[in-house]
């Protein structure tokens, strides 16, 4: 209960969601996947909570008000979650802003699935970008058909997932983000510059916050902004602006 507790709220600072893990990463081999790893036979990854486990966690934060982020990035952990998530009606899921955290592996029946509950994916498509060209640690892990379907964007995006994107930090700069959705190595699932950079900001606002005061430039919008090169090419950003106040400016000491 106390992990549930609230730490004091501040202008600037409120607890908003609790993040729980369902599986591993595809790098470690402990992403929990249907079908072996290709280069480690036997192998599927690893669920980290059982199905009943992983609907009390969800339930607990759910009740509690909070909103769930899941951390699910293999196929089978995907369908893990998404039926765990089958036992909250979608009006509460899209109420609470419940999420599934990277969903890479997604497969079109859980696209699907995604959008009939209001479960909405936050997608980093710097991992696309880091990892799924030919060679790459995608496709090593689990062979080029596998690895071809990995972060389908388009999909998600077309399917009226309510898709958002983020970094993981990984790096946190969101102009490579922005390039790997343009350049993604599946040409069928690429996006426009356009409908990368509204993932990033507009997207995510209403995913996070569902209100018009962030994620806008325009009048009564918070003017926390991020000011990227004009031809995102550069992982430096030019200036940073919080409450309408420069607190960045490169090259600046």
């Amino acid at each position: 209960p106390e992990l549930l507790a609230a730490p004091p709220a501040s202008d600037r600072f409120h607890l908003r969601g609790l993040k729980i893990f369902a599986d591993g990463s595809i790098g470690g081999r402990t992403a929990a996947v249907f079908d072996e790893y290709a280069d480690r036979p036997g192998e599927h990854g690893t669920l980290i909570q059982d199905d009943a486990a992983l609907l009390t966690s969800i339930r607990r934060a759910h009740e509690a008000g909070l909103a769930v982020a899941v951390h699910a990035i293999g196929d089978r952990a995907i369908a893990q979650v998404l039926d765990a998530f089958a036992a909250f009606p979608p009006s509460e899921i899209h109420e609470r802003r419940h999420r599934i955290e990277h969903f890479e592996m997604a497969r079109p029946e859980d696209i699907r699935r995604a959008k009939e509950l209001g479960l909405r994916p936050c997608m980093q498509p710097n991992f696309a970008g880091r990892w799924g060209q030919p060679g790459g640690m995608y496709e090593v892990a689990l062979g080029p058909d596998r690895a071809k379907a990995m972060n389908a964007f388009r999909s998600a995006l077309a399917a009226g997932t309510g898709v958002f994107f983020g970094s993981d930090g990984m790096p946190p700069s969101p102009a490579f983000g922005i390039r790997s959705a343009v350049d993604h190595p599946t040409p069928s699932e690429r996006l426009t510059a356009e409908e990368a950079h509204r993932l990033y900001s507009e997207a995510g606002a209403d995913a996070v916050a569902g209100d018009r005061r962030s994620g806008r430039i325009e009048v009564g919008a918070d003017a926390d902004l991020a000011v990227l090169p004009v031809d995102d090419q550069d992982d430096e950003v030019d200036l940073t602006l919080l409450d309408g106040r420069v607190v960045h400016r490169r090259g600046s000491p």
